[in-house]
């Protein structure tokens, strides 16, 4: 039997007022279903509206909409959602979960998820027989050390030039999960996001020995 290998990355971002954050996340195989529980913090009021999902290659994006209420009331909701018709026996697929608060922009209520409020992402290899669970307790400072900076950029990015060596990919991808640019290797430690319009993207870095996963935001 092939073991099974989990890597579970927290990526988060400060943000201001009514700034929904992950606390936990969940996945659990369910025959060709992949089930999601999902749970998330405010210091305001807030419900449940709704979810959409895609499915791009080994991606899987999740999209959470939730209406905001002005009362300030420290709220927590638990969900579970499906994610049907998905054949995690075949590929090493990566979950990406954004949540956000529906606003008005001028003519109905929508998500912008490009001006997300958290993300929070699983990837697991096949097959996913067990549930793959991620707690908000500090991951952050126990993550990888394979750390970019600064972030947020207005261009440049880096990595410590001790990995120049052990990089074998990078990918950068938008924040609702689109692949952007990748190259197989790096002969800098250096990465320009000058090209791209502002926001946040989700930069991975593979190297001999781990994968990292940041969210860096870009402001020009």
């Amino acid at each position: 039997m092939k073991k099974i290998f989990f890597t579970i990355i927290v990526l988060a971002l400060s943000q201001s007022i009514q700034a929904l954050s992950i606390q936990e996340l969940s996945a659990s195989p369910s025959n060709q279903d992949i089930l999601v529980h999902l749970k998330v913090f405010e210091g305001h009021y807030f419900e449940y509206n709704n979810y959409s999902y895609s499915i791009d290659g080994e991606v899987i994006t999740l999209n959470i909409c939730y209406t905001p209420i002005t009362l300030s009331i420290i709220t927590t909701k638990e969900n579970d959602f499906i994610i049907p018709n998905v054949n995690s026996a075949a590929f090493n697929y990566t979950l990406i979960v954004n949540v956000n608060y529906r606003n008005w922009n001028g003519s109905e209520y929508i998500c912008e998820f490009n001006a997300q409020s958290d993300t929070e992402i699983i990837q697991f290899s096949t097959p996913l027989s067990a549930t793959v669970t991620l707690s908000s307790s500090n991951f952050l400072e126990n993550h990888n050390k394979l750390k970019l900076f600064p972030n947020p950029t207005s261009g440049i990015i880096e990595f410590p030039v001790d990995y120049i060596a052990m990089v074998r990919s990078i990918k950068i991808y938008d924040n609702i999960g689109r692949l952007i640019k990748a190259c197989d290797n790096s002969i800098s430690n250096a990465i320009n996001l000058g090209s791209l319009v502002d926001g946040i993207y989700l930069i991975e870095i593979t190297t001999d020995t781990e994968k990292a996963i940041q969210k860096i935001l870009l402001k020009k």
